[in-house]
């Protein structure tokens, strides 16, 4: 979480990603939920006000082709070279 920016800010963007990340890797919510073991609903939450839990990062990074920095940085270019 960058200087400046509130906890609100940065868990809506945070989910935002989330969401972003699986759209560009051809993911519907129901192939990640399966994936990583939790109900659709639970995922959509993730996506939506719910910070997506530390311990299925590595999962969703590997799932989704994307560095864990994509999810946490800020600026433009983080977003532009998120696969990894």
């Amino acid at each position: 979480m960058g200087r400046g920016v509130s906890p609100a800010r940065f868990k809506k963007e945070f989910c935002a990603r989330v969401r972003v990340a699986r759209i560009a890797a051809g993911f519907q919510p129901e192939d990640v939920a399966s994936q990583i073991g939790v109900p659709v609903d639970t995922w959509r939450r993730y996506e939506r006000r719910t910070l997506l839990p530390h311990h299925h990062l590595p999962t969703i990074c590997a799932l989704f082709r994307v560095n864990v920095d994509y999810f946490y940085r800020q600026d433009q270019a983080a977003a532009e070279s998120k696969r990894a």
